[in-house]
């Protein structure tokens, strides 16, 4: 669970850059311009076409490789750097559909349905300064406990993203409670993985059994 975003109008960075690349009536990005530090060499010298909706779909996903892999903190001014760029206003808020609010989440974890740490900003916690790393996971896991009086016992990496056998990680985690922490590797779990680095299965809309589903049943119930 992204603490911080629990029951508000907020926008997530990739939210915003699918209404920056919807919206823009540019032919094409010069991404190379915007985002210098963060392009590599083999987009140098390449201009992204935007003239069709299936041209600014490839153009979001390459641009969000690059963002998902930024310092989290530099992130808003990338994304401020592309508004200017596509010629559009960026939006922060304003959601097409709500999310969850603590009541709601909390008739959840009355119900049996365990919620996780997910940092409180939906931070990539690759890399990051252990000091924002600590206030991420901390200030996210006592918020959550706080709201839904109940322990968080797991974390799932924001991206899939961690490093293996990061120790100051484990220590944070430990610190907390949290018990296991599950990256986006697509396997079952064996008895050798590492309790900080498990793998998990994918369970979205292609299934009709999928979590969302059951989430929805349970609280129409």
């Amino acid at each position: 669970m992204v603490s911080d975003f629990v029951g508000t109008q907020r926008l997530y960075w990739w939210e915003q850059l699918t209404i920056l690349i919807r919206n823009t009536r540019l032919p094409t990005l010069n991404l190379q311009m915007v985002l210098s530090e963060l392009v590599t060499t083999e987009f140098s010298q390449q201009l992204l076409p935007l003239r069709t909706d299936a041209e600014k779909n490839v153009a979001y996903e390459k641009i969000s490789v690059f963002l998902r892999n930024a310092l989290h903190t530099c992130i808003p001014d990338y994304i401020d750097r592309l508004s200017v760029a596509l010629d559009q206003q960026n939006m922060t808020e304003g959601r097409s559909y709500g999310l969850m609010d603590w009541k709601q989440l909390k008739s959840l974890s009355n119900k049996g349905f365990e919620i996780g740490g997910h940092t409180a900003t939906h931070c990539n916690v690759t890399g990051l300064d252990e000091t924002l790393l600590r206030s991420e996971i901390l200030s996210s896991t006592a918020e959550i406990e706080r709201q839904l009086e109940a322990p968080v016992l797991t974390f799932a990496y924001p991206y899939g993203s961690y490093t293996a056998d990061d120790n100051v990680m484990a220590k944070i985690l430990q610190e907390v409670n949290c018990q296991a922490a599950f990256t986006c590797q697509r396997k079952v779990i064996e008895g050798q993985n590492r309790i900080f680095e498990l793998p998990r299965t994918r369970l979205n809309r292609a299934y009709s059994f999928a979590c969302g589903y059951n989430i929805s049943e349970s609280l129409n119930k």
